[in-house]
């Protein structure tokens, strides 16, 4: 028993010891590194490539082809087969072919890898393109039987979308001439291509309202639509009914514009530019005023991306760090703090940054919430502002109307 006990004892010292000096190795592997620890599931097997925001609503693209959504659902823009709003990221199809999807107000559309089109949600003016309107559709339609569509942007009540080929198509509302096509009303049901050119590379809309942005393959600025308050940067505030050239010889990589008529753009150079209307600062030169030619933004030459939904802009640097400015009513520029009042002095009227915020990759903004997406041990989607109660704007699942005033809700691919 003795000699039992003795050897007993041995083998709790060994055991002992060899769990000390493996906590003690795992201890100094942790302090080696200054890395955050992921939260959230320990291994990702797919994270999130690209996200979209609409009014009370989020799509999201999967590395893995997947496509989810969350959040306000009352036209099936979420594509669940159901108007019912949903409150944590829900898989929206089964199938993992999907390399494109883009939001708005009442409306979804998204591209598959073999380049077919398809749509959901709102009907009103045949924005989802499939020959009828009126009629919302809560699940995917696929529109046409083309493939090769590259880009598909939704916008109010209309979509614009670019093929492979380098050619614009728009359909839907045509109000203010918002689809380009050189009228001032009616609607199309269908996708319909606007003139002849062949050289378009890139297109930017917003939420819920009329004006478009494209970008050609050498890297000028056009745009066309509603023109309030100077938004399309053509020097008068007159709707464009085609596209016209707005942004001379120089050369642009991005475009953002709100619905309170703001617009903000990156050249290739990293220089920010805004042009018209500045209710809260959402221009980021330092005041409220109005612009109806475009305005540099600060003189820094490494921004990289921007969005505004209203009057909230969201804007991330080449650094990785991020930046906000404009209305923040609910925290939805993840800075910690809430200005209800909106007041030129308690406004950020100046691009400033988020304390505490790196590896930011990009950023958008929704009505009174916004996502980023940033490295944290995979790509990973943070949320701030407001859930909007039983909508559920944030996709946190509780349904309240507490807002989150820092970009602490971690969105993980289940």
């Amino acid at each position: 028993m003795q000699n039992m006990n003795r050897k007993y004892n041995a083998f709790s010292i060994l055991l002992g010891s060899t769990l000390l000096l493996s906590l003690f190795a795992s201890s100094c592997k942790k302090s080696s590194t200054n890395e955050p620890e992921p939260v959230g599931p320990e291994v990702l097997k797919n994270t999130w490539t690209s996200m979209s925001t609409g009014q009370s609503h989020t799509v999201a693209l999967g590395s893995d082809g997947s496509i989810w959504g969350w959040g306000h659902n009352d036209s099936g823009q979420l594509g669940t087969g159901t108007t019912t709003s949903v409150a944590t990221p829900t898989l929206l199809s089964t199938e993992k072919t999907w390399k494109f999807i883009n939001t708005g107000y009442e409306h979804t559309v998204a591209i598959k890898n073999d380049g077919s089109l398809w749509a959901w949600g709102g009907n009103s003016s045949g924005q989802l393109g499939t020959g009828a309107k009126g009629i919302s559709v809560n699940t995917q339609q696929k529109i046409g039987t083309d493939n090769n569509w590259k880009q598909a942007l939704v916008g109010g009540s209309y979509t614009i979308a670019l093929k492979s080929d380098g050619t614009l198509w728009t359909w839907g509302s045509n109000s203010s001439g918002r689809l380009g096509n050189g009228l001032s009303t009616g609607e199309t049901l269908v996708p319909t291509q606007v003139g002849s050119a062949s050289d378009w590379d890139k297109l930017f809309t917003g939420n819920n309202w009329g004006a478009s942005f494209a970008i050609k393959k050498n890297g000028t600025l056009w745009a066309w639509g509603v023109n309030q308050n100077g938004m399309l940067g053509t020097g008068d505030t007159n709707n464009q009914l085609s596209p016209v050239l707005v942004g001379g010889s120089s050369t642009y990589k991005m475009v953002a514009y709100g619905r309170a008529r703001g617009t903000l753009a990156i050249k290739t150079d990293g220089t920010l530019w805004a042009v018209g209307r500045n209710s809260r600062g959402e221009l980021g030169i330092g005041n409220m005023d109005t612009q109806t030619n475009w305005i540099q933004v600060g003189t820094d030459k490494n921004w990289n991306t921007v969005s505004l939904f209203a009057r909230s802009v969201l804007a991330t640097k080449t650094d990785g760090t991020l930046w906000g400015w404009g209305e923040n009513v609910y925290g939805e520029l993840g800075n910690g703090k809430i200005n209800p009042k909106s007041t030129e002095e308690e406004t950020l009227t100046s691009p400033t940054q988020v304390a505490g915020q790196s590896g930011v990759i990009d950023a958008v903004v929704g009505f009174n919430f916004s996502v980023i997406r940033k490295k944290n041990g995979g790509d990973v989607l943070f949320v701030a502002g407001s859930d909007m109660g039983a909508f559920h704007s944030l996709g946190k699942g509780d349904g309240t109307n507490a807002a989150i005033l820092s970009f602490s809700g971690h969105i993980y691919l289940p």
